[in-house]
């Protein structure tokens, strides 16, 4: 029963325009099968695997090492693909790697008259470190990650690409089984596109900066094989937006360009459960965007895996009334 109460909590909308606008918004999707069937709600999940896409401090949570590659189907000929390796450094470290690679097929360039004149592929990729560090004597683990972040769109633009900086800490609270997260994410990253090879003296230099995200989470084990995942986030984005307008003196009618930075904020609730009814079998389910102004996002998936170790298959499948099709994600994992 507990599992089927996150389908029952009120959505309410926010008015917020969201963040489908801003840059990686491809990479907010999720990192994996798992993350995405629960909603994305992990930053406190100890046992999640590919911790480090989502905070920096959980890789030191677990001892074992392990490696997962991942494939989505996002439609409209895209292509999303992960990997993912942690191993632990020293008694009460660890250090993890990660790709993240997103890519379009085709599309049609086409001139004022409609005439096709050739075709791009564009394509973006984020590679991370991440290094995590358990506190002596207290309940406390600490991480820091490094991403660095690169997108191609056609020739004759430069190549954007930029490093951007992940924080985070894991307490496990004196409540038992109570465990809390905090994160901050894609601290200092942008991207800044140079288009004056391309229009010479019309080009100009254009800064996309990532939002600046704040989350919270909590991960409460109700029961052994029974686990509820909350998060909340805040996020802040400085758009860099132009205005134009109409000039007539001097002749003839010209037009003007500003530009300025809009500070756009907003904030979202995770839910995500855990069942795990018997030895080498997981249920998931999750709802993602809560509250966010976009569309309420829903997930589910499953797991079969050897525990401990050994190999791992995570299933998951997305409901979203605003996306083109049902996304489907497949994820393969070894411990050793």
């Amino acid at each position: 029963m507990i599992l089927f109460l996150i389908f029952l909590i009120p959505v309410t909308a926010s008015g917020q325009s969201g963040l489908a606008g801003a840059p990686g918004s491809w990479s907010r999707l999720g990192n994996s099968a798992r993350s995405v069937a629960v909603g994305n709600a992990v930053i406190a999940d100890t046992s999640f695997e590919t911790a480090g896409f989502q905070s920096p401090a959980l890789p030191a949570l677990r001892r074992d090492r392990f490696t997962e590659v991942s494939s989505f189907s996002p439609g409209l000929d895209r292509q999303m693909h992960a990997l993912y390796l942690t191993h632990p450094v020293g008694p009460a470290g660890a250090i993890s790697y990660g790709l993240m690679y997103f890519s379009h097929g085709a599309i049609d360039i086409r001139n004022n008259n409609g005439e096709k004149t050739g075709s791009v592929s564009p394509w973006e990729a984020i590679g991370l470190v991440n290094f995590s560090l358990g506190l002596k004597r207290l309940p406390v683990t600490i991480g820091i990650g490094v991403k660095y972040r690169m997108s191609w769109l056609f020739e004759d633009v430069a190549t954007a690409s930029g490093f951007g900086i992940d924080a985070g800490a894991v307490w496990k609270t004196p409540v038992r089984n109570l465990t809390a997260a905090f994160v901050i994410q894609d601290m200092n990253a942008q991207y800044t596109w140079d288009t004056k090879d391309l229009y010479d003296e019309d080009g100009n230099t254009t800064i996309d900066y990532f939002p600046l995200r704040y989350r919270l989470g909590l991960s409460y084990v109700i029961q052994e094989g029974l686990v509820i995942n909350g998060e909340w986030e805040r996020w802040s984005w400085k758009n860099d937006v132009r205005e134009f307008s109409v000039s007539n003196d001097p002749f003839p009618v010209t037009s003007v360009a500003t530009r300025k930075d809009q500070e756009v904020t907003g904030s979202l609730f995770r839910l995500g459960t855990l069942w795990t009814p018997v030895r080498h079998l997981t249920f998931m389910t999750g709802l993602d965007r809560i509250a966010s102004g976009e569309s309420l996002r829903w997930s589910a998936g499953f797991r079969i895996d050897y525990p401990w170790i050994g190999p791992y298959l995570d299933f998951a499948v997305v409901a979203d009334q605003q996306a083109p099709q049902t996304l489907f994600v497949l994820s393969a994992g070894y411990r050793f």
